[in-house]
Parts: C-alpha cells; sequence; structure tokens
C-alpha cells in the first residue's frame, strides 16, 4: 500500500482577485508549491549552510534529510 503524504496545503495560496489598474480584477487561482516543500527548501537551505555539509558528497542525502525535517515540522503543526 502506497503511503500518502501530506503536504500541508499551499504554502503561499492566491485569491481569485487582484487589485490592479485601480480596480479588483478577476484572476486565475492559483495554489502555488505545497507547504511541504516550502519547508524542505528551508531545511535544505540550513542543511547545506552547516560547516560540516561539504562533507556529504551524495546530494539526495541532503534531500531525504530535508524532507524529514519538513514531515517533522507539518507534523508539530497538527498539535
Amino acid at each position: 500500500m502506497a503511503k500518502i503524504i501530506h503536504t500541508g496545503g499551499p504554502a503561499f495560496p492566491r485569491a481569485g482577485k487582484e487589485w490592479g489598474n485601480q480596480a479588483w480584477t478577476e484572476a486565475m487561482a492559483e495554489e502555488g508549491m505545497s507547504l511541504r516543500d516550502y519547508l524542505a527548501a528551508k531545511a535544505m537551505q540550513a542543511l547545506l549552510s552547516h560547516p560540516d555539509g561539504d562533507q556529504i558528497s551524495n546530494p539526495v542525502i541532503y534531500a531525504q534529510a530535508a524532507y524529514v525535517l519538513a514531515d517533522a515540522m507539518l507534523e508539530v503543526r497538527k498539535s
């Protein structure tokens, strides 16, 4: 059975209307990136800035660690 990944919803949802030319106009609603991806990107940035970060030669290790941290942050948000 496949594992269900909870994304946390959109990180930066966009409304169906936007302000422009002194009036509200219809705009395409967009969800953007997921909150999980946003948190993973922030975690990746922190992992790469660590002084020992250059010790790891396989970038997949960084990506996996970033998503582990993102999933933990999403889990903590539930409580």
